[in-house]
């Protein structure tokens, strides 16, 4: 049986306070670096694309023309980011054991930051030339946003949930009520949770490979199949890929719900979606490259947009998997 404890509400603003500061203060020193050093994220930079990656992360949230109305865009994707990130972690506060609770505030803070900067990097392309000078919802704008927005979201997620665990061990123990949590129920919660994703992956990436494509944006299909491939070796490879992202998901959500309550289940399982859905990303396009590799094609795919188009899946997906997680973890 794990223990459960409410961490106090001061101590959960110094712990939100110190992961937006650490988020935003390198979102800030990086973009101004990008900046400095002329960093370009457009395709006519013609550069290689891991300069073009790199790019694309360092320069984030800052459009390649910063005017004064681009400015203000810039600054409500640092206030989106911030309120977010902070208001999730003092509202998740008795998620938190009293036991290994660095752990637990550290993936909370993960999940948190990836979920806030996919919300930022939504509006920091207002200030960029696609959506200037508002938001748009179309299919185009949605399907070329969303991507970028998991790779920003995948890249400094990390800082979030290292600054709330720091800050977290740095504070004070505080002596709250103990609550109790059941490890089975945590198990079987994390099964179902990973069982729901696997079905959302085959279900939608059954649909691009059946070819039933509407006007929707390109991660609705994800994974997509390999272009050229046999049937046979295209359901092979989406067998695999639901495989890998059911074991992953179980096992991460099974380590982390021992230590979280109902509402942290919620947001450790749409965070960890988004989390296994870019990893699926990745899995997905080492087989494009070997299968480049088979039909002797020099030409390499655009390598980190399958892992974008993962996280984008994962974002538009990842609620169901926390709901199930969430409503397994409160039934008596």
């Amino acid at each position: 049986m794990a223990e459960l404890t409410h961490v106090d509400l001061r101590r959960s603003r110094v712990v939100a306070a110190t992961a937006v500061c650490a988020v935003v203060g390198l979102l800030l020193l990086l973009s101004l670096l990008g900046r400095l050093i002329g960093l370009r994220t457009d395709r006519d930079a013609r550069q290689s694309e891991v300069a073009e990656l790199v790019a694309l992360v360092v320069r984030f949230p800052l459009p390649q023309n910063l005017t004064l109305p681009r400015l203000l865009w810039v600054l409500v994707t640092f206030a989106a980011i911030a309120l977010i990130l902070y208001g999730s972690l003092t509202g998740l506060r008795r998620s938190v054991p009293a036991r290994q609770g660095a752990l637990t505030v550290f993936l909370l803070g993960w999940c948190c930051t990836a979920l806030a900067v996919f919300a930022g990097g939504y509006l920091s392309m207002c200030a960029d030339r696609l959506m200037w000078p508002g938001l748009e919802f179309s299919s185009q704008a949605i399907g070329y946003l969303l991507p970028r927005s998991g790779v920003w979201a995948l890249a400094f997620a990390w800082v979030g949930g290292v600054g709330a665990a720091v800050a977290y061990s740095a504070t004070a123990r505080n002596a709250a009520p103990v609550l109790a949590a059941d490890g089975r129920r945590a198990a079987v919660s994390a099964g179902l949770a990973a069982a729901a994703f696997a079905v959302l992956l085959g279900v939608f990436g059954s649909l691009g490979h059946a070819r039933l494509r509407l006007d929707l944006p390109g991660m609705i299909y994800f994974p997509d199949p390999v272009s050229g491939s046999s049937p046979g070796i295209s359901f092979v490879l989406l067998a695999l890929m639901i495989i890998i992202g059911f074991v992953a998901l179980a096992l991460l959500l099974g380590v982390a719900l021992r230590r979280s309550g109902v509402g942290g289940a919620f947001v450790l399982g749409w965070g960890f979606a988004v989390l296994v859905a870019g990893g699926v990303g990745i899995v997905r396009n080492v087989a494009v490259l070997i299968w480049e590799l088979v039909k002797g094609e020099k030409d390499a795919p655009f390598y980190w947009t399958q892992l974008g188009d993962g996280a984008a899946f994962g974002l538009l997906t990842g609620w169901v998997v926390g709901l199930v997680a969430a409503v397994v973890m409160s039934r008596k």
